[in-house]
This record gives structure tokens, C-alpha cells and sequence, in this order.
């Protein structure tokens, strides 16, 4: 495990060893925690834009404690709740240039009055769809009468989550006396109080240890990382 400095477009970036992520460079984490509007900001500021929860993870791994990495992150990865065919699901997308969260100003705006809940015909909610259901991100909610139980990562679920990262991050988690990785959700019971024309918007955050949050808001104060994608 290692990071390396390299400077690039006259600044300084962490690259990390590890196969698949070549092209990444990482900014220094925001000093401060920030909502997510800020930390969009914060990492446009750095030229690039907000980490994935997979890359969020290779850098945690790579770094092992270094530049607030085991702390709380923000990440762009979007999950949406609702209910399809009767089934309460999330649906997990994190495409680095159709993304809700470039739009986190309006977002914070419409959370803070309620909830920030689009409509399934909405044309961003329908590319969501297409992406989640065509990389295997749609997961089944936990039926959990009460908030805060969690999901016990299975091999598929983590997939849908972490990608690549499933398996390396369940061993980095061992080594650090954790025997799971816990990712805390909305309920089924929760999803299915939303309207059924509706989906509502929420955020993945590294939270701490060995959790993951899975119902972050845009209101929700994290670190920041930008992420930027060298050429070949």
C-alpha cells in the first residue's frame, strides 16, 4: 500500500499502486468537513470532481490513515429509493458526467425544504435506471422496521457498491479488526412511505471504521477529494 506524489497541470496529486485505478489522480482531502455543495466546489477548485465510493475506498486502502483518509468522505456516488414493481429498491450511479450532484446548490436548496424527490419520468432518473440495471447496481432493501440496522455486506451487494474494490476492502477491513463492512441504508418500510411515482435522492459517504452510509444528504458535512482522470 502506497501513495505517490506526482505534479500535474502545476499542482500536486496523490497517484495510488493498485490495477485499474492507473489513470487516477487524487487531490489532499478538504481541511475542513463541508456539505456537499462546498465540497463540489472544493474539488472543481482542485480541477476535478468528487471521488466515487470505489475510489474513495482504493484511496483509503492505499493511504492506511494518511491525509484524513479513515475519516468521513464525500463522494459522488447517488443512490435512489423507491419502489418498482412493488419492490423497494436503491439503484446506485456514479457516472462522472451526468451526475445530480454537479447541481448540489440546487439539491442542498431543495432538501432543505423537504426532501429532494424527482419524478421517475424525470430524464435523469430514467438514465439512472438504465445505467444501475445495466452494471448490476440495483439492490434490494433491508426489512428492518427502523432505521440504522444494516446490511452485512454479501459479496454481490458489495459489488454493486464497491465494484473492484469488494474484496480488497473486506480484507483491509480485517486487517483492522473489523470482520464486516457494515453499510447503514434506508429501510423498506422507509422506501415504501415514498410516493410510488417518486424516487428520493440520497448520497454514499465513507462514514467511519468499518461503516458506509448509504442515506447521506447534501446537507451532510464530510471531507472532500477530488478526483481527475490523467490521460494515457
Amino acid at each position: 500500500m502506497a501513495l505517490k506524489r506526482v505534479t500535474y497541470n502545476n499542482r500536486t496529486f496523490y497517484k495510488i499502486e493498485r490495477v485499474g485505478f492507473e489513470r487516477c489522480l487524487f487531490s489532499e482531502s478538504s481541511p475542513d468537513h463541508l456539505i456537499v455543495p462546498d465540497a463540489v466546489k472544493f474539488t472543481a477548485s482542485q480541477g476535478g470532481i468528487l471521488q466515487s465510493v470505489e475510489e474513495a475506498v482504493a484511496f483509503q486502502i492505499e493511504a492506511d490513515g494518511q491525509d484524513n483518509s479513515d475519516g468521513h468522505q464525500a463522494t459522488r456516488t447517488v443512490v435512489l429509493y423507491g419502489s418498482f414493481n412493488g419492490k423497494p429498491l436503491a439503484l446506485l450511479d456514479d457516472d462522472p458526467v451526468q451526475n445530480i450532484v454537479k447541481s448540489a446548490d440546487m439539491c442542498y436548496e431543495r432538501e432543505t425544504k423537504g426532501g429532494l424527490f424527482l419524478k421517475k419520468d424525470n430524464s435523469y432518473v430514467h438514465a439512472v435506471i438504465a445505467r444501475a440495471q445495466k452494471n448490476n447496481r440495483v439492490l434490494e432493501l433491508p426489512g428492518q422496521a427502523r432505521r440504522g440496522l444494516e446490511w452485512k455486506l454479501e459479496p454481490e451487494k458489495g459489488r454493486a457498491i464497491f465494484g473492484s474494490m469488494t474484496e480488497p476492502y473486506a480484507e483491509f477491513m480485517r486487517s483492522k479488526g473489523h470482520s464486516e463492512v457494515l453499510v447503514y441504508a434506508l429501510t423498506a418500510a422507509e422506501v415504501g412511505r415514498i410516493k410510488e411515482e417518486l424516487v428520493e435522492v440520497r448520497l454514499f459517504s465513507l462514514c467511519y471504521k468499518n461503516v458506509v452510509c448509504a442515506y447521506a444528504r447534501f446537507g451532510t458535512m464530510s471531507r472532500a477529494r477530488a478526483v481527475l482522470y490523467a490521460q494515457k
